[in-house]
């Protein structure tokens, strides 16, 4: 993960004015790929951009291995 994952669809966050995971699962997304998408993220902070970015997709899992608990993430599937 490049550190992006605050940024939402309208909002930056965390310093960062793109999410680039987000842009980068729109990429293969537009090049035909249907499959699910996995996120791990490391980072210590919620990944709440990226399951903001991703509300709308129809296959993804956000997991983290920080071991911190932020409860339920706003919009994850």
């Amino acid at each position: 993960m490049g550190g992006f994952h605050h940024a939402k669809p309208a909002v930056a966050g965390g310093k960062r004015p793109v999410n680039d995971v987000a842009v980068a699962i729109a990429a293969v997304r537009a090049e035909g790929f249907k499959g699910r998408v996995l996120v791990l993220d490391l980072d210590a902070h919620p990944p709440d951009g990226t399951a903001a970015c991703l509300a709308a997709d129809p296959s993804w899992w956000i997991g983290s291995i920080s071991g911190s608990d932020w409860g339920p993430l706003p919009d994850a599937v």
